[in-house]
C-alpha cells in the first residue's frame, strides 16, 4: 500500500515529537489538553494505519487515551524495541537511518519506521 500513512510519536514530559511516514513531515507539540486536541485534528485526516508511541514512564498515557478515544489505531512499544538492533549483530533503527538517537528527529523517525514494519520512514 503505497498510500499507507504511519505515525511515530516520541513522548516526553512536556512535548510530543511527531513524525509521519512516508511523507517525512515532522513537528513538535506540547503535552497539554488543548495541544492534544490539535494533534488529533491534524492526525485524523491522515487516516494512519498505525500510530506508534514509545512507552515513557506514563507520560504517554494521555496521548494514547486521546488517540484511542478518537478511534485512531495506536500501539505502545517498549523503547528497547525501537532502539534494539534490527537483526542480530547489527545496527539500531536510529543508527540504521543515519542519525544519533535521543532528542533528534531520528527518535521520532525511528518510531515511525517501526510503525511501517521497517519499510522506511
Amino acid at each position: 500500500m503505497s498510500d499507507a500513512v504511519y505515525v511515530g510519536i516520541d513522548v516526553s514530559k512536556e512535548t510530543l515529537q511527531v513524525a509521519v511516514a512516508p511523507s517525512g513531515d515532522e513537528w513538535t507539540s506540547r503535552q497539554s489538553p488543548g495541544a492534544l486536541d490539535a494533534l488529533l485534528v491534524r492526525l485524523q485526516p491522515l487516516q494512519p494505519m498505525t500510530i506508534v508511541i514509545e512507552a515513557t514512564g506514563g507520560y504517554e498515557r494521555a496521548v494514547v487515551a486521546a488517540c484511542a478515544a478518537a478511534g485512531l489505531p495506536v500501539a505502545v512499544v517498549n523503547p528497547r524495541q525501537v532502539r534494539a538492533p534490527c537483526w542480530p549483530n547489527s545496527l539500531s533503527w536510529a543508527t540504521w537511518i543515519g542519525a544519533p538517537w535521543r532528542r533528534s528527529s531520528a527518535s521520532r523517525r525511528s518510531i515511525a519506521t517501526v510503525a511501517t514494519g521497517g519499510a522506511g520512514a
